[in-house]
């Protein structure tokens, strides 16, 4: 028999279409098609768990999984034990339950989100982020920032950081050399209007403008 599908509605308010394949805990299979101007939020309300369901089916394939999503969907996706989330720092705050004060709260709150289930956890903030990845097997902890650029446009930012992570990641750079690019990549972008759009050749400027500190959770974070 064949499995029942669905389409996954994606935000008609949005620039963007989404497309895809992702399986929830009952065996049902959804597909996107870029056609369907339904509401995406109202699908990830009443599916929340769609991303846990594809986390699963595409780890038995030995395929990195790097989540970007917010609330249900995110908690239900960190304990399918993905390999990276990468969520803003308000979406991190309702991940752990409660608010950070302060930068030592912000790089508790990595590590923090690693114990519920993700390998590696990015958390992007304003002028970079605080990182947790793995160096020969061992978790690191990272603060990587520039000086905050003048924004003509914030939108779509963190997908630029996002994007500009993986690409370096899959040309087998090292991790605070991916955390650096990504970086560089979500700083740039915010200098243009219309997400998705930046200068590589700036992105390689502004590169190197971004430093990376490695962190001791408990030591004097800045």
């Amino acid at each position: 028999m064949a499995t029942p599908t669905a389409a996954v509605p994606f935000s008609s308010a949005r620039t963007d279409a989404r497309g895809g394949f992702a399986s929830d805990s009952r065996g049902n299979l959804y597909a996107a098609w870029a056609t369907d101007n339904r509401d995406y939020e109202e699908f990830l309300f009443k599916h929340s768990d769609v991303y846990a369901g594809l986390i699963r089916e595409v780890k038995r394939l030995g395929v990195t999984t790097i989540v970007d999503t917010d609330g249900e969907p995110l908690r239900l996706a960190v304990r399918a034990e993905p390999d990276v989330i990468c969520p803003n720092e308000l979406e991190a705050e309702e991940l752990v339950g409660h608010e950070f004060n302060d930068p030592d709260d912000r790089a508790h709150s990595v590590a923090e989100m690693s114990r519920l289930g993700a390998r590696e956890v990015i958390m992007t903030v304003p002028d970079g982020c605080y990182a947790q990845v793995l160096e020969d097997g061992s978790p690191v902890l990272y603060r990587v920032r520039v000086e905050e650029q003048e924004a003509r446009s914030s939108i779509g930012s963190g997908d630029a950081f996002l994007a500009g992570y993986v690409a370096a990641r899959y040309g087998g750079r090292p991790a605070v050399d991916c955390l650096r690019y990504g970086v560089a990549c979500g700083a740039e972008s915010i200098q243009h209007f219309g997400a998705g759009l930046l200068d590589p050749f700036k992105v390689d400027r502004l590169l190197t403008e971004v430093e990376a500190e490695r962190l001791q959770v408990g030591a004097e974070i800045g």
